[in-house]
């Protein structure tokens, strides 16, 4: 396994006593076929008013040297599962969208998985009755949102328009229903034209896991969609009653435990192609 860390492009690290190495670490003990995990420490970055550093596409090249490095130890890509959670489950669409477009690699990969993967970082999914407000009672990221989202989203983005479907692959575009007024739609939807909706022709299995009451689970829906559309061999399970990331939280059991069998089980080819919402039992 491949893992990308979270932590909004701006904190975190592949080092065991970061929160999230727990999910590369443990992933190892539910699967029959996954016997190593390589977790990247990918450059993070930084905007005003700190010194300006790292912004795309600084982790995706980190990302992939990752990826190279296995190959180089004989590995073929057919036995690499990517997995990323958050911001590095946006990392993993990025690397698995190089790997598919430029290599070609994308029949022949071993799997993705996304935890709670951060995949819209323009405001397309905000309006009124979105799950950003919709459930700001039952998630962590209430106030996080507003103050590290956006500066994340500048740190990370640099120059570059989060319109870019390297950066936002679950955003709506401006040819969907908006569920806001049209001067919102106007508001959003600036520079939106000047950038393709991503495609996902010819990606890898994909296991895709959110929970239910997270903030941004209307864009990991929207992603679940486009995943669909262009005929991904995606399975896709909503923890229910359980916030962004709750596969990092030592309290968040036993979801956490059930997840993870579920993902041995999914890696092990036990897990039928489906698309399920609702309650998850072990």
């Amino acid at each position: 396994m491949l893992f990308l860390h979270g932590g909004s492009y701006i904190t975190g690290s592949a080092h065991p006593s970061d929160f999230t190495s727990f999910l590369p670490g443990n992933s190892i003990h539910h699967s029959h076929k996954l016997r190593a995990c390589l977790s990247v420490d990918y450059r993070l970055s930084s905007a005003s008013p700190n010194p300006l550093a790292n912004p795309f596409p600084a982790a995706l090249l980190d990302a992939l040297s990752g990826f190279r490095y296995l190959l180089s130890l004989g590995i073929s890509p057919g036995e690499i599962i990517i997995a990323g959670d958050s911001a590095g489950g946006n990392l993993a669409l990025a690397l698995c969208k190089y790997l598919v477009e430029a290599e070609s690699l994308g029949p022949v990969l071993g799997g993705l998985v996304l935890l709670s993967p951060w995949s819209d970082l323009t405001d397309s999914h905000h309006y009124p009755d979105c799950s950003l407000y919709r459930n700001y009672k039952t998630d962590y990221l209430l106030g996080l949102e507003e103050s590290m989202g956006s500066y994340s989203v500048h740190a990370y983005c640099g120059g570059v328009s989060p319109w870019c479907p390297w950066i936002s692959p679950g955003s709506l575009r401006p040819g969907e229903p908006f569920p806001g007024s049209e001067e919102e739609r106007a508001q959003i939807y600036v520079g939106a034209e000047d950038w393709d909706d991503a495609s996902f022709l010819h990606w890898p299995r994909t296991l895709l896991i959110p929970g239910s009451v997270e903030m941004i689970i209307d864009e990991i829906r929207t992603l679940k969609g486009k995943m669909m559309r262009d005929r991904v061999r995606l399975t896709y399970r909503e923890w229910e009653g359980c916030p962004h990331d709750f596969m990092t939280m030592w309290f968040m059991e036993p979801e956490r435990t059930q997840m993870l069998r579920f993902i041995g089980a999914w890696i092990d080819g036990e897990v039928n192609e489906e698309i399920a919402t609702g309650e998850t039992t072990d």
